[in-house]
């Protein structure tokens, strides 16, 4: 029987804390809006991550408060399966327990004790259904493949536009050092030629990464050319950031989301490449399918939170250096 490990992903709130509250002391205003949204899109998937156990245990838990209820307004409990369909006529007294047991039960509940019955009542009835159930199965890894995907996209998206602000924003030298790797400049895209440069919106004297990145000069898409670029502009530093942080794994993020999206979630031979450096990936063979895990995604959707962080602190330093 394979091992989802859902509960594994559910985990992490202490990281995530620490993440927030570096987030909260970065000080470059014009930085704001790419954190929110960044911010937005973490908690998105977090929310979609812990929606199967809180349907769960909140099912559980309004079904035992109805049949109290019930209990209490008619002094007895028939439940009949077979009969769902039908609407049953309860006395007004039904009502008037219903709605004091949710009163009770909401003014004594502790955030422990929420916390204990998501995981016994919401998790493991999850759990349960997994080893039963393919049903579930099926609907576990498809909720694992989205936010291995999401994750993904919430970290190109926060790069890329992290990238064009510290362009327009920082140090004059930063775009001296583009202008001399300009070899490097992609064709823009075919539908911005030279004379409609202008078209876009964007001035490059004030705007030069914004320019470069809505041209398509400089691709910000692939992993590979996000470090690459991230290093031209910033400096090494910021480019080994990328095989530094969490040990790297945000490349096997990119393999594995690449894999979901290109190949039907079966190692390619890019994913097989790519994924020799990491231990829970490098034993695939080609064709054969990715089977993800609480434990996997866990750890590649962190990876790419803890590097986000530390790109966007680094662009703040930039930005707006501290003092003192």
């Amino acid at each position: 029987m394979r091992d989802f490990k859902y509960r594994s992903v559910l985990m992490g709130a202490q990281t995530w804390q620490g993440h927030m509250n570096a987030l909260v002391s970065i000080r470059s205003k014009q930085l704001q809006p790419v954190v929110t949204a960044f911010l937005e899109n973490v908690m998105r998937i977090g929310t979609s991550a812990v929606t199967p156990a809180q349907i769960a245990w909140q099912v559980r838990r309004d079904q035992v408060i109805c049949d109290c209820a019930r209990f209490r307004a008619t002094g007895k409990l028939e439940p009949d399966l077979l009969q769902l369909e039908k609407e049953v006529e309860l006395p007004d007294e039904y009502g008037k327990e219903r709605e004091k047991l949710i009163k009770e039960f909401f003014t004594s509940l502790t955030l422990g004790q929420e916390e204990q019955f998501l995981d016994r009542y919401g998790v493991g009835y999850i759990n349960v259904l997994l080893e039963k159930i393919e049903g579930m199965q099926l609907g576990i890894e498809a909720l694992l493949a989205s936010i291995t995907i999401e994750a993904w996209t919430a970290f190109e998206s926060l790069a890329a536009d992290l990238w064009a602000l510290g362009v327009d924003d920082g140090p004059e030298e930063i775009a001296a050092r583009l202008l001399l790797a300009s070899k490097s400049f992609r064709s823009p895209e075919d539908s911005i030629g030279p004379e409609k440069a202008h078209e876009i919106g964007v001035n490059p004297k004030t705007n030069f990464g914004t320019f470069l990145k809505r041209t398509g000069k400089v691709p910000l898409q692939r992993l590979r050319d996000i470090q690459s670029w991230y290093g031209r502009a910033f400096g090494k530093a910021a480019k080994d950031s990328f095989d530094q942080i969490s040990d790297g794994y945000i490349f096997a993020l990119a393999a594995v989301r690449n894999a979901l999206t290109h190949a039907a979630g079966r190692a390619d031979s890019d994913f097989v490449k790519a994924a020799q450096r990491f231990p829970e990936l490098r034993n695939y063979q080609l064709t054969e399918k990715i089977l993800l895990d609480g434990d996997l995604v866990r750890k590649l959707r962190e990876a790419a939170h803890a590097l986000a962080v530390h790109l966007i602190q680094l662009v703040d330093d930039l930005l707006t250096p501290q003092t003192g």
